[in-house]
């Protein structure tokens, strides 16, 4: 039932974008597939991965992802 409502959800806020928001549709394509493929890639991978390497790759990532984000806001 979470399933569905949040789809729903979604549906409707997609909806919502499409009608109301100004889209990069040249854009929107490779993050649609990059969407599906990591939709059916990613479960695979992480059901096969070791869990201390999947973590500390994730960590280095967002920690990665952190670093960059500051020196763009603040210089």
């Amino acid at each position: 039932m979470r399933n569905v409502v949040l789809g729903v959800a979604n549906t409707v806020a997609a909806i919502g974008f499409v009608l109301f928001a100004s889209i990069v549709w040249s854009a929107a394509l490779p993050l649609a597939i990059g969407l599906f493929l990591g939709s059916l890639l990613g479960p695979r991978i992480v059901r096969r991965a070791p869990q201390t390497a999947l973590r500390r790759g994730i960590a280095l990532a967002g920690l990665g992802l952190a670093v960059y984000l500051a020196v763009e806001a603040y210089g």
